[in-house]
Formats: C-alpha cells, structure tokens, sequence
C-alpha cells in the first residue's frame, strides 16, 4: 500500500498548475502519468532498479521525473521522491517545478 504524504500532493499540485499554465491539459496529462507510475509500483516495487541500498528509482515516460522509492521492511513501504531531470523552481519562473516528495508506506 502506498502513502503519498503531504509534501509530496502539494509538489504535485505545483507541477500540475505549472505544466497547466505552460499549455491546456498537459497538467493533466502530468498528473495521470504519475497516478499510473504510483500504481505500477504499488503493484510491483520490485520491478524497479536499486540505485542506492533499499532506494529505487521510478522513471516517468513522457515528463522529465522520476519517482524514488525507499522499500521499507513492514507492513507499508515507502515511495519516495518524484524529482524533475531539467531545471530547478528556483532558477526562474520558467522553471518546470522538481522535486515531489513522495514518501509512502508498503
């Protein structure tokens, strides 16, 4: 099961109303493509590449980000973060957003 907390909804919220404002329904799109890579790796974490000890690493098809995951030995695991490939918020206004944080529980 996984838990997407807090930090990481609102990173996503970002990023959608960013790639909204950069052109109609690609929020959207941004948004699904995340539901559907969450859902893959709710089904199978271990599909994934180890890129560091119990974290994996989930990469987004069409979007520049990939999703890190921290397999945690319990009932629940941790999904973690969602991080953009290109640019940093802070480095201008054009900036794709970076960074979901996407700790869950398995």
């Amino acid at each position: 099961m996984l838990i997407v907390r807090r930090e990481a909804e609102q990173d996503i919220k970002e990023a959608y109303e960013w790639y909204e404002d950069a052109r109609p329904n690609l929020g959207r799109k941004f948004v699904a493509e995340i539901q559907a890579k969450l859902e893959s790796i709710d089904d199978n974490p271990d599909l994934y590449p180890n890129v560091y000890q119990n974290v994996r690493r989930a990469l987004c098809n069409r979007f520049p980000y990939s999703i890190y995951l921290a397999l945690i030995v319990s009932p629940s695991t941790a999904v973690g973060a969602p991080s953009s490939a290109r640019r940093a918020p802070s480095r201008g206004e054009d900036a794709a957003p970076t960074g979901l944080r996407l700790w869950t529980g398995l």
